[in-house]
């Protein structure tokens, strides 16, 4: 099996399992089940299970040498993934399907609307173990042109699910799969306003664009026999300068000019999640 196929099962959210519900712990009866390779592989019989929170207290129980290798690592991050509750199958089966509407809210849009009346407070607490999962992929390779196809296609991946779920928090706080800025005033209206969307969620909009953009130099032949379209993701980067594309983390947004373009691309109906105005 390719390393492509490997992950997205092993990683993204599809109920394969690997193991059956009555197995257990090879290592059992054999030797000390607190030993590194004995919570690995519990934590692993977790995750096939999608059973994330026993996942992630099993690989975080393990050394520090063992849960260095790049394996562990990115199993780790796939429980971690599947607690900030994304489905990575399903968003990239859609991929290439042409999205109705705009790009942004196409992305927005992936994220289910959760029943709960406090929906923002919801995927606050999501993102985190969205965050978590890629501070992990990053520590195996800080840059993208020291990791594998596997890898970039988590973080490819994970760039667009960071930015549908900092949208869905801010812009859609009812749950309703329409933009709805809780504040709107002429000309300066939604995403233009920081009581809308804080700067900071701006900034990590722009990451998860440019985590997308930056890593399908990585996982071009992947892409193209799942016939996925990118096209709409690399119109957004072009039509922005400097180009949002080429920061791949949210310490590195520090132009202005940039996170304006990215608000009004936010608020236009054209690109984003509002039939808004242009920031001034």
């Amino acid at each position: 099996m390719d390393n492509f196929l490997f992950w997205m099962r092993m990683i993204l959210l599809v109920s394969i399992w690997m193991t059956c519900s009555s197995c257990y712990n090879a290592l059992s009866g054999t030797s000390n089940t607190k030993t590194d390779p004995a919570l690995y592989e519990d934590g692993m019989k977790a995750l096939n299970s999608l059973d994330y929170d026993t996942a992630i207290a099993k690989f975080e129980a393990i050394g520090v040498d063992y849960a260095s290798q790049t394996e562990v690592k990115m199993n780790y991050a796939g429980a971690l993934a599947g607690k900030c509750g994304f489905n990575f199958i399903n968003y990239f089966n859609k991929l290439g399907v042409s999205p109705s509407g705009s790009t942004f809210l196409f992305f927005m849009n992936q994220w289910k609307t959760t029943s709960t009346s406090a929906n923002a407070m919801y995927y606050s607490t999501k993102r985190q173990y969205c965050v978590q999962s890629e501070t992990v992929v990053k520590s195996i390779h800080p840059s993208v042109s020291g990791r594998d196809s596997s890898q970039s296609l988590f973080l490819f991946l994970l760039g667009l699910a960071k930015i549908g779920i900092y949208l869905k928090e801010t812009a859609d706080p009812n749950g309703t799969g329409t933009g709805q800025w809780p504040i709107v005033t002429p000309n300066t209206d939604g995403a233009c306003l920081e009581a809308n969307l804080p700067a900071t969620a701006v900034k990590e909009i722009i990451a998860g664009l440019g985590m997308a953009f930056l890593n399908l130099t990585n996982i071009a032949t992947i892409l193209s026999g799942a016939n996925i379209d990118t096209s709409a993701v690399t119109a957004v980067c072009a039509s922005i300068t400097p180009n949002p594309c080429s920061f791949e983390n949210s310490s590195e947004v520090t132009d202005t000019t940039v996170i304006k373009a990215m608000r009004s691309l936010l608020n236009v109906s054209a690109t984003g999640v509002v039939n808004g105005a242009i920031c001034l």
